[in-house]
């Protein structure tokens, strides 16, 4: 038995909306050259791409072998000091904390 795809189907996976219904030059065409935004090689779209799909980057550093939970250059947002996260933090909350200067909450006088 021969499971392989038929190249008429795999072209046909690059031009599946051309032109049915509006005729937009916005869906791909059986003759435009389409670049897989994976791998950055013509001829395939990005789903039916061969290798891996990339890891998005980190939101805090970029990196690309982690996302956001696991990133070792996360911070807390209550006393910014990295390693841990507001619900981990030793601190009160910022915004029970009194400034010195007018005694109101949620600011400090520095």
């Amino acid at each position: 038995v021969n499971w392989s795809i038929s190249h008429k189907d795999l072209e046909a996976q690059i031009s599946n909306y051309a032109g049915v219904r509006h005729g937009s030059t916005r869906y791909y065409r059986a003759d435009k050259n389409v670049t897989c935004r994976n791998c950055h090689r013509p001829g395939h779209l990005s789903k039916n791409c061969p290798t891996p799909k990339k890891l998005p980057p980190c939101c805090l550093c970029a990196g690309r072998d982690h996302l956001q939970h696991s990133c070792p250059a996360r911070f807390c947002l209550n006393c910014c000091l990295p390693g841990h996260y507001f619900r981990e933090c030793l601190e009160r909350a910022y915004w029970n904390k009194h400034c010195n200067r007018c005694d109101m909450k949620g600011h400090y006088a520095d």
